[in-house]
């Protein structure tokens, strides 16, 4: 890479306020910063519209993504990052502030989110600041530092509830998630159809999270029947060789928000696996044991990198910024999540 190019590469890391990890190699962090840049640029094509328009087209939306990733790619020399990996990027930008309130959807159109900052841990947690110099990047979502959350910002709102209702999240502890499952008075008994899958709550979950057996220790777990976009799902209890059910709302399920049920049963029983973090410098690698609930796993995905621009969708793990780690920590660990740091 040149002078040149190494220049702009640094000139992006300082404004974004991405470092380098102490064992982190330079490919790496150079994927990290074109990650972040990809967003940016993004965000920026939210302000291409016309005068008498608030929205732009998806497709610009991600056409400007994709200007910045082909033109960082081809300067960081990554020659491994094909079109369709671009494309993948794209689409995960675009999914990513979706799902976290950064843009508004309309049919075939966006339009950026009103300004809003959030000051919870070390940081405040910001939307519709795009063109705040302030803002820092990690991952795509921004945040502004201690230092700077109070200047000019008359939007900040201090606290973990409004952190919560920033992202919505659940502010129920897994505990108490339990006992409002297990106080449900309707049980029927169940007949076997085909397509039955029940949580599995035992053995490797690398597996999968679900299996073809049901639990037969009278607990109460989760299983769905049918294929995929048309299932329904039950808690159930295996009680004198029969197995009864309580129906499960779709709103409760629908869109993975089983897992927000799932992570509670596991807990209650002890095996929800932690999650393991490792902290290099600024920077944390984290390792998920188990998927949270998608409003918690929406805020990591857009606070976080890929370990690697080839495999941007991976879930499971990611590289995140200390100080914006440290504070989602402190808001998902009192609802019963368990974290454990791993030595370096």
């Amino acid at each position: 890479m040149t002078d040149r190019f190494t220049k702009i590469f640094n000139e992006i890391a300082s404004s974004l306020n991405i470092t380098r990890g102490v064992s982190e190699s330079s490919p790496d962090w150079i994927g990290r910063i074109i990650y972040s840049a990809a967003g940016r640029s993004a965000l920026y094509s939210l302000y291409d519209h016309l005068e008498d328009e608030e929205s732009v087209s998806i497709t610009h939306f991600k056409a400007r993504a994709r200007r910045e990733l082909v033109a960082l790619c081809s300067a960081g020399n990554l020659t491994s990052i094909t079109e369709e990996v671009i494309q993948d990027i794209c689409d995960e930008v675009y999914n990513e502030y979706v799902n976290t309130g950064y843009v508004y959807h309309l049919p075939n159109r966006i339009e950026p989110a009103p300004e809003k900052a959030v000051l919870w841990g070390h940081v405040s947690f910001v939307r519709g600041m795009t063109f705040d110099n302030r803002a820092k990047s990690s991952g795509i979502g921004y945040y502004l530092l201690p230092s700077e959350k109070n200047n000019n910002n008359s939007n900040v709102e201090a606290s973990l509830s409004e952190f919560y209702k920033m992202f919505h999240i659940s502010r129920v502890k897994l505990d108490d998630y339990y006992q409002k499952l297990v106080d449900r008075k309707s049980w029927q008994l169940f007949h076997a159809v085909d397509n039955i899958e029940y949580l599995r709550t035992s053995g490797s979950f690398s597996r999968g999270y679900w299996n073809s057996s049901p639990d037969k220790d009278g607990n109460i777990s989760l299983l769905r029947v049918g294929l995929q976009g048309e299932r329904i799902y039950y808690l159930y209890r295996y009680e004198n060789n029969h197995i009864y059910v309580s129906v499960l709302p779709d709103w409760m399920t629908n869109n993975y928000e089983y897992r927000q049920i799932a992570t509670c049963l596991l807990s209650h029983r002890d095996v929800l696996p932690d999650s393991a973090i490792r902290v290099d410098k600024n920077i944390v690698q984290l390792n998920i044991g188990y998927l949270y609930p998608p409003s918690i796993q929406n805020v990591i995905m857009l606070y976080s990198w890929p370990k690697s621009l080839n495999n941007v969708k991976t879930v499971f793990n990611r590289v995140m910024t200390r100080p914006v780690w440290e504070s989602i920590r402190s808001a998902i660990e009192p609802l019963g999540y368990k974290i454990r740091e791993e030595l370096s």
